[in-house]
């Protein structure tokens, strides 16, 4: 595994945070927000998955939505109030400097449907076990265009041991794998690595779309984890169906 994936936001220089996402697929930035806003989301997160439950028992429709989002996440626009005030933190902390030294120095933007919050529970894991999934590891090339090539994944909770979390696949490699990904085969052909960093809310992750990441569906874990993710790119490159689903990131 590399030796230096872990930045601290009050002291780290971001061309060496994108030189280590070139190289080696993703970084974690320590400290970068302030953990008001991802636990403020969590609640929020918290709510929804108690009304929609509530309904749930009632209308089969929202039964299935229910079903859907346990495994998928939930896209942003139904927490538009937390998706704003996760992007405007990230806009405004040191995060924003490496997207900048990555990207370049031009009018950034942020996809709503592909803003994800997530809350990963034994229920969820059970759900993928069921449907024959032991594991998700995926790059993200299948839905996601590739004007959107930097993902951005927050904690809304603490991650450690009593979790799963999300893990990256070492090394690096741009080639790109149909899915389901056999991760086992590409670990022992590669002489690969496992990262799953322990991180808190405030801390980010930072990776490139290419790399391979995912979460274990472990049943054994028994504390739910909360998490946000988004992708940016930069407006100049955003396929016209997508031009009305963008909100500014960063302007030049």
């Amino acid at each position: 595994m590399p030796a230096t994936l872990t930045f601290d936001a009050l002291s780290f220089n971001p061309e060496a945070v994108v030189e280590t996402i070139r190289n080696h697929g993703a970084v974690l930035i320590r400290r970068a927000l302030s953990p008001d806003a991802p636990t403020r989301a969590r609640s929020s997160l918290d709510a929804f998955h108690s009304a929609l439950a509530e309904r749930a028992k009632s209308e089969p429709s929202e039964a299935e939505r229910a079903k859907f989002i346990l495994v998928n996440g939930l896209s942003g626009p139904n927490l538009p109030d937390d998706l704003r005030r996760l992007v405007a933190e990230l806009a405004g902390s040191p995060v924003m400097e490496c997207v900048a030294a990555y990207l370049g120095k031009a009018d950034t933007v942020v996809p709503v449907n592909h803003f994800l919050f997530r809350r990963r529970s034994v229920q969820a894991s059970q759900a993928l076990r069921d449907a024959g999934y032991l594991h998700g590891f995926h790059q993200d090339h299948d839905h996601i265009p590739g004007a959107f090539p930097l993902n951005i994944w927050m904690p809304l909770s603490k991650v450690d041991a009593s979790c799963v979390g999300l893990s990256f696949v070492f090394p690096y490699t741009e080639q790109i794998f149909p899915q389901p990904f056999d991760v086992d085969d590409y670990l022992l052909q590669n002489q690969g690595t496992i990262w799953t960093p322990d991180v808190e809310p405030g801390d980010v992750l930072m990776f490139h779309r290419s790399t391979i990441h995912g979460t274990y569906a472990d049943t054994s874990k028994p504390v739910t984890r909360y998490s946000a993710e988004l992708r940016c790119g930069l407006l100049k490159d955003v396929p016209p169906a997508y031009v009305n689903d963008v909100i500014p990131f960063a302007r030049a």
